[in-house]
């Protein structure tokens, strides 16, 4: 099994380090795209017509049999000084060709973009909720 977590590693949520180890334990060995570190840092090759394939980050996305989404947090690693307006462009064609990957993947999405992009608050609402429980 193949299985892709998309996220960012800055060590906010414990829970990416849960299921990595988890998944290892079951002889899958997940491979982490850090959504941060693109697109200044990290390239995206793929075409979607009917179904992904390409790579990203250098893995092939035709074999992903599942992917996870935590912390999608495109742009970080842009450099500080850039244009304004380029910075902006920038960010929203780095969301659009990482939503369309997930969308047009033949593979399980947990967390998939249509529900994440229609309430994007709430698994940190869910996070804060089950601290003051």
């Amino acid at each position: 099994m193949d299985v892709m977590i998309f996220g960012t590693r800055v060590g906010r949520d414990p829970s990416v380090a849960l299921v990595d180890e988890a998944l290892r334990r079951r002889g899958v060995e997940p491979w982490f795209f850090e959504t941060s570190r693109f697109p200044a840092e990290l390239l995206l090759d793929y075409r979607c017509d009917g179904a992904v394939s390409g790579t990203i980050a250098g893995h092939r996305l035709d074999g992903v049999d599942a992917v996870w989404v935590r912390h999608f947090d495109p742009g970080d690693a842009l450099p500080e000084g850039m244009d304004p307006s380029h910075r902006q462009a920038s960010l929203d064609q780095a969301y659009a060709a990482l939503w369309s990957v997930l969308d047009c993947m033949d593979a399980y999405v947990c967390d998939p973009p249509a529900p994440l992009l229609g309430s994007p608050r709430k698994p940190g609402l869910h996070q804060i909720g089950r601290a003051h429980v």
